[in-house]
């Protein structure tokens, strides 16, 4: 026998947990098996080894978050099936139809009828019958002498007990008691409803308690009205600050009520998303985080239902900390207490039905890869969302069974139907014993997860490997898990090295000494604040865990940047196994944007090589000014009411939830505020009468516009025909008597002065998609549309409103057509203008749908420039252009195929450089805006990061300190230093934030990157 022997072990028609499942898939799959036939000891020694494998398990280790089902599912049918859930990898439930929500029972419709403080709803299907049982009076209601409970209390609290002890017997030990937050009632200002939630409250901690669940899993139902100041429920008289305070006593009152029925619960708040929800759910969940008080030991944990992006692993391992700074941004009470760390726990729902069949949701290649990062990133736990069932089958005859059972409504025992064999893979089954995250290192081109387990170090590689991974003073053998389909791999040593080859991801490879990876991966540095351009005083903490199993004893230096001095920071360390120690130094010196400072951390261990760990940090603008709006703020634009400059202009935003705010950017305070019904998904806009006085608009999906003059009195309302989302624009008259206000509806095109009188009605020519106006082009604006009008090769306008338009038309501000052009491939996002193209005037760029750009004279619709799209290049999404400067030429900028393209526009003149079109890659781009004079662009992306770059690519200034997508950015010049501007960025975490650029700060030689990524 020479070679590789394949050797086999088979483990068929067995019911397998996770571990035994992939030592049966070793036994079944030979040719995943290697041992060196020179060496046949080592086979009796991997054969005991299996052998183990297929042991029962003494104890799982987990730090993996464990999954839970939240589902309408009987607690007593789960039971009798609890192996089978085990086995799926399920380790909890959310348990429904025990206190599903806030309902007033019978007795307490007419404790509130009695109050007359709201009326009745009907007691339809709610329990014909209660009892009362005498509690302790609470000290926040002290006129509360009993506790209304549902009929069959008693027997309905023995059920649940006796299921939920035999789920534990079985390891299924993580289960909650679910409750929504519903129906929508002023719970936050009226004090009979608060009394009540503070019962329903402690009575879901005594059925806690005496069921011995782990705690309670509440519902906020984040997107519902009653956390919008608008919502008509709540009284006129009712002020934001009032409602504000209400919403946080409902928190800190209902849960503290839980708290002192059950004071070992656990308690999981979960959410919609954080970006739709409304202002006062911020209020809600402070109130919550305040409840425990000093107990610091009693875990509260955020849950998220749904990432927006499932296959995008970044998101998994930067939300928590997303959702900590967002969290503390919006604390407004208790500013002295230290906020309680905020775990965040990921809830993904892989099956949905489609009609009456459960489907799969989600690409499986997609589904594992995220169950991992959610397990591996999230909290303790992780949550598998079901509200309709499709995890389980249930036949009529068996249902019947169940009728007895006092646990019902959603979560009574009813028919299900089979469920396809192919969701089986969608089961949370995890390999466990994959240990706990020590850190990360990049390891072949790649960041990977540096995990410790039983065998020592474990990499977790989320991607394919394209290289050999070399390991060197191995003694034993290496294996590598494929986490899609639990394969196991093993690798021997040879002459002291062990060689894996390129490997399918994501993988465990195991079995790796600690001191190679772990040590190393242990070794961090953090920076308290992030570092300012500018004068630098940062604190910086430089950390070690001691990850081996024998004490760490030796050196650990930080050295810094050329550009900085830290003092002595060389530390002698005497760690036992297990240990930390951290240690804090100060960092001076003077930082300039576009600097990636570079940190290396320096490991000297007796008698062992050095190991030593680079660290790069960006440096960010100043954060001038931060607001917060209602909702996501899609943009902002510039009044400036000071002509002689003297001061910093006021910045007006609107939200999606029609409020517009006013600031002053000079102040750093909100001038006014107003709401208006409807939702908003474009900026405001600046009309100016006759007389230069300048009105904002704010406009709704609903068709409604209205105007307010800048001391935020409401001067016009004018409604709008169109059913789609279409933006009105100001026109800039040509003899500048005044702007036009140019509306857009299905039939007709309108022009409005700023009084609101109608000057000219233009019949439209198709749909319109887009309405475009500019003052560096005055008296003329611009109509995307599909539809014929006299283009005879223009596509027809689709029945459902489909499809991309084809056709351009320039209208002057008398209503006439001055133009118009036509686009076979279609416009794919809008147009832009801009200010100067190669000396001729203002330009018209339009993106295709094949990625093609095509620069046209604004003034006659001429061809000054095209870029015909290339094969896969993908839509235009998003397009800025630089105008003609002296000294350089314009430029149009746009994103496509997840990359920032960048095309000269026109010839450059015989003495100008030649400019040359580049290309970069950036993760998930959302926005794009120019620099003032010519500079370049900004680029917003939709993890909150912003990169300014030159003309020629390179890098000028980088923030990444956002609290979510960058939906808009404006940038204006400031009074502040000469020369200097501002950067205000809107984004979904309902934030207006300044930042303020200072010239002498740009780098001297800009950074050439190959794609835009947070170092």
């Amino acid at each position: 026998m020479t070679g590789k022997v394949p050797v086999k072990i088979a483990g068929k028609g067995c019911i397998l947990t996770p571990m035994r499942r992939v030592a049966a898939y070793f036994y079944s799959h030979p040719e995943k098996v290697h041992f060196s036939a020179v060496f046949p000891g080592k086979a009796v020694l991997c054969a005991v080894l299996f052998s183990t494998f297929l042991l029962p398990a003494a104890g799982e280790e987990r730090e993996l978050a464990l999954p839970l089902l939240a589902a309408p599912i009987n607690a007593t049918w789960a039971a009798n099936h609890g192996e089978d859930w085990y086995e799926k990898g399920f380790r909890g439930f959310l348990f429904e139809g025990l206190l599903d929500d806030l309902r007033l029972f019978p007795t307490e419709q007419e404790r509130v009828k009695r109050f007359r403080l709201l009326h009745a709803d009907s007691s339809a299907g709610q329990e014909d019958n209660t009892a009362v049982i005498v509690s302790d009076a609470d000290a926040a209601a002290p006129d509360v002498t009993g506790v209304v409970v549902p009929g069959h209390w008693n027997e309905l609290m023995d059920e649940i007990s006796g299921a939920n002890n035999r789920l534990c017997a079985v390891g299924v030990d993580r289960n909650f008691l679910h409750i929504h937050l519903a129906p929508d009632e002023a719970w936050f200002c009226d004090p009979l409803l608060l009394e009540i939630a503070e019962q329903r409250f402690r009575l879901a901690g005594q059925l806690c308690r005496t069921a011995k669940l782990r705690g309670i899993a509440l519902n906020t139902q984040s997107d519902s009205f009653i956390y919008d100041y608008r919502w008509d429920g709540y009284g006129s008289d009712l002020t934001p600050e009032t409602l504000a305070e209400g919403t946080y006593q409902f928190g800190v009152r209902v849960f503290r009520a839980f708290i002192r029925a059950y004071p070992e619960g656990e308690i999981i708040v979960i959410a919609q998303d954080t970006e739709t929800c409304g202002p006062l759910w911020f209020d809600l969940v402070e109130g919550i985080f305040d409840a425990p008080g000093a107990a610091e030991d009693l875990p509260v944990r955020l849950a998220v239902l749904e990432p927006p992006d499932i296959g995008n692993r970044s998101f998994f391992k930067n939300y928590p900390e997303h959702v900590a700074r967002l969290l503390n941004a919006r604390r407004s009470r208790n500013l002295r207490v230290p906020r309680r760390d905020t775990g965040v726990i990921f809830a993904l729902e892989p099956v949905h039905y489609e009609k009456d069949i459960p489907t799969a949701r989600y690409p499986l290649k997609d589904y594992r890869p995220a169950l991992y990062a959610a397990a591996l990133y999230g909290d303790t736990y992780m949550l598998l969302w079901a509200p309709k069932g499709g995890w389980w089958q249930i036949p009529p005859d068996m249902a019947e069974q169940y009728r007895h059972l006092k646990q019902g409504g959603v979560a009574g025992v009813r028919f299900a139907p089979p469920v396809p064999r192919t969701l089986d893979a969608y089961a949370p089954f995890l390999y466990r014993d994959m240990g706990g995250r020590v850190g990360s290192l990049e390891v072949l081109g790649q960041e990977v997860e540096v995990m410790k387990n039983g065998r020592g170090a474990a990499l977790l590689f989320w991607e394919d490997t394209a290289d050999v991974l070399h390991l060197s003073a191995r003694t034993g053998i290496v294996t590598a898990v494929n986490l899609m389909a639990e394969e196991r791999l093993y690798f021997t040593p040879k002459e002291d090295r062990v060689l894996i080859p390129p490997l399918y991801g994501p993988v465990l490879v195991e079995g790796i000494p600690l001191k190679e990876y772990a040590l190393p991966a242990s070794v961090g540095m953090t920076m308290n604040s992030p570092i300012v351009a500018g004068i630098t005083q940062s604190p910086v903490e430089i950390s070690i865990d001691n990850s081996l199993t024998v004490p760490l004893r030796g050196t650990l230096a930080l050295l810094a940047d050329s550009a900085y001095a830290l003092g002595a920071a060389s530390f002698p360390i005497d760690l036992p196994p297990g240990q930390s120690a951290s240690y804090t130094r100060m960092l001076r010196g003077i930082s300039s944007l576009g600097m990636r400072p570079e940190f290396a951390i320096s490991l000297a261990i007796t008698r062992e090589s050095p190991i030593t760990r680079k660290i790069v940090f960006p440096v960010a603008p100043e954060e001038r000014f931060s607001f917060f709006c209602d909702g996501m703020a899609p943009g902002a634009l510039v009044a400036d009411p000071f002509p002689d400059g003297g001061q910093m202009p006021l910045l007006l935003s609107c939200d999606v939830r029609g409020r517009l705010t006013c600031y002053d950017t000079g102040a750093c305070a909100v001038r006014w505020s107003r709401r208006v019904s409807g939702s908003c998904t474009s900026p405001p806009l600046l009309l100016k009468d006759s007389q230069g006085d300048v009105r904002a608009g704010i406009s709704t999906m609903q068709g409604r516009l209205t105007l307010f003059n800048l001391a935020g009195e409401e001067k016009l309302l004018l409604m709008n025909r169109a059913k789609h989302g279409v933006a009105p624009v100001a026109l800039t008259t040509e003899e500048n008597t005044g702007d036009l206000l140019v509306m857009a509806d299905d039939k007709d095109i309108s022009l409005y002065d700023s009084r609101g009188a109608l000057t000219h009605r233009i019949p439209a020519p198709g749909r319109a998609h887009y309405l475009l106006a500019d003052p560096v082009q005055p008296g003329l604006f611009f109509l995307a549309a599909s539809g014929g009008g006299d283009t005879p090769d223009a596509k027809a306008e689709e029945p459902d409103g489909g499809g991309h338009p084809r056709l351009l038309i320039c209208f002057n501000d008398r209503g006439h057509k001055v133009w118009d052009a036509s686009f076979a491939a279609g416009l794919s996002c809008s147009p832009v203008i801009i200010g100067n193209v190669a000396g001729v005037g203002p330009g018209v760029c339009i993106g295709d749908s094949e990625g093609g750009i095509v620069c046209l004279n604004a003034r006659d619709g001429t061809v000054l420039e095209s870029y015909p799209g290339k094969k896969r290049s993908g839509a235009v999404l998003k397009m800025a252009g630089v105008p003609s400067v002296p000294g350089g030429g314009a430029w149009v900028f746009y994103l496509a195929n997840k990359a920032i393209h960048a095309r000269p526009l026109a010839a450059a003149s015989s003495g100008e450089k030649q400019r040359e079109p580049w290309d970069m890659r950036v993760d998930r781009p959302s926005v794009l805006a120019p620099l003032p004079g010519g500079d370049g662009l900004v680029v917003g992306t939709a993890d909150g990061s912003l990169y300014a770059l030159d003309t020629s690519g390179a890098l000028l200034w980088e923030d990444h300190n956002g609290l979510g997508a960058v939906t808009g950015i404006t940038l204006f010049n400031s009074t502040i230093a000469q020369g200097s501007y501002m950067c205000a960025v809107c984004s979904v975490g309902h934030e207006v934030r300044g930042l303020h650029i200072r010239p002498e700060l740009l780098p001297k030689v800009p950074l050439h990157l190959n794609s835009l990524n947070a170092p």
